[in-house]
């Protein structure tokens, strides 16, 4: 009697790629059968793409991140505010996380800069001229804006009109700059002994002074709001002098005759 034994050849296992292919196919909602080269491209498309993308993400935003450091600083919303006293000039920066500083000169001069808000400035000037700002970003790129200042007065008052009328002197001041006479700054002096002269009246509406016709010459000396000082001195001339004349000389007292003239 011969006894027979059952052999059963097992099957041999599968590359360890396969195996791990055949694990991966259920969760990825394939049929975890032989796969075929189409199916095998497939599930290492599905597995490489998300490290794929990933990695062209990192490598996008360090490009940007370059880019940003690298770039300097914007200007924007820059207005000029002018009158004839002074005169302020606001503007807005970018990339306020890298700013160092922001810094401005008046025609080479520095002026002070004032913070607003974040990214928001503002500059206030007094004198008229081409006022230059500079941003510095910590990695050291500069950007700078230009606003020119042109409406602060900068001219002193002047003598538009004077005249002799029935031994009265009358002197008319006119201030072009347009900041407008400061009639709390007006001096009148002997020009030869420096004693103070009362002048009769001063009518500021009309911007002009009235007085008897002195004895002496005087000096008068007054300056508009925005600080431009003038000073003049009326000469008394003897007849028959070859010098301009005041203005119109009515009845005037003894000999003589009234020239006002602006110091240099």
């Amino acid at each position: 009697m011969n006894n027979s034994e059952n052999y059963s050849n097992p099957k041999p296992s599968g590359a360890p790629d396969q195996e791990l292919l055949r694990e991966l196919m259920p969760q990825l909602g394939m049929e975890a059968t032989e796969p075929k080269k189409r199916y095998k491209a497939q599930a290492r498309l599905r597995y490489l793409l998300p490290k794929v993308l990933t990695v062209c993400v990192v490598a996008a935003l360090a490009v940007f991140a370059w880019f940003y450091l690298q770039s300097p600083s914007e200007f924007y919303n820059v207005t000029v505010t002018e009158g004839p006293e002074s005169a302020t000039v606001a503007f807005d920066v970018d990339r306020v996380l890298l700013l160092e500083s922001v810094t401005a000169q008046l025609d080479g001069r520095p002026v002070d800069v004032d913070y607003e808000t974040i990214g928001s400035y503002k500059v206030d000037v007094d004198k008229n001229g081409d006022l230059a700002i500079t941003a510095r970003t910590v990695t050291g790129r500069q950007s700078e804006t230009h606003a020119t200042v042109s409406a602060i007065d900068d001219k002193p008052p002047h003598i538009s009109d004077h005249e002799l009328t029935g031994g009265e002197m009358t002197i008319s001041f006119t201030d072009n700059g347009g900041s407008g006479i400061d009639w709390s700054s007006f001096q009148a002096v002997n020009a030869d002994t420096g004693e103070s002269f009362q002048v009769e009246d001063i009518d500021e509406q009309a911007d002009c002074i009235r007085f008897p016709f002195p004895d002496s010459s005087l000096r008068f000396s007054l300056s508009d709001k925005a600080g431009n000082p003038l000073s003049v001195v009326l000469e008394l001339l003897h007849k028959g002098e070859d010098e301009p004349n005041a203005g119109e000389k009515t009845d005037a007292p003894d000999d003589a005759e009234g020239k006002a003239a602006s110091d240099s």
